[in-house]
């Protein structure tokens, strides 16, 4: 059974991903970019790994230029992973401008405590269709 310190984590990060997910679907890439860890990873599908949160915002814009503008989530679930690191597992969907699913998938993200936040330190995602966004 969860104690009340651990579910306040889980309260934290799902607070934490809402505003990761919110600055993505609102292309503040700045804010988003804050949002990673300094020493990120993100393991999109169908691309190489990409390292450091200045190439993870690249790798966002040139989503946006592929048509993907914007996702919804869905948290299947998280659990502690130690004391500084929770993970984070669920289900996504990236939509068109006009709101046509252009993809979905699941995804595993590792969030890291630095300082007073929690930041995405790995960032893993496994499409379902990825045939429409190459």
């Amino acid at each position: 059974m969860a104690s009340d310190s651990d579910s306040d984590i889980g309260h934290e990060v799902i607070k934490t991903s809402k505003r990761f997910h919110d600055f993505l679907n609102s292309h503040d890439l700045e804010g988003l970019k804050t949002m990673y860890a300094s020493n990120s990873v993100l393991m999109p599908p169908a691309h190489p790994i990409i390292r450091g949160n200045e190439d993870i915002i690249e790798f966002y814009k040139s989503l946006n230029r592929e048509g993907a503008t914007h996702g919804s989530i869905s948290i299947l679930d998280w659990n502690l992973i130690g004391p500084d690191m929770v993970y984070e597992q669920g289900m996504f969907t990236a939509y068109t401008t006009e709101g046509v699913p252009i993809d979905d998938g699941k995804y595993v993200t590792i969030w890291k405590k630095e300082g007073n936040d929690w930041k995405a330190y790995i960032d893993i995602a496994n499409s379902n269709t990825r045939s429409n966004l190459q």
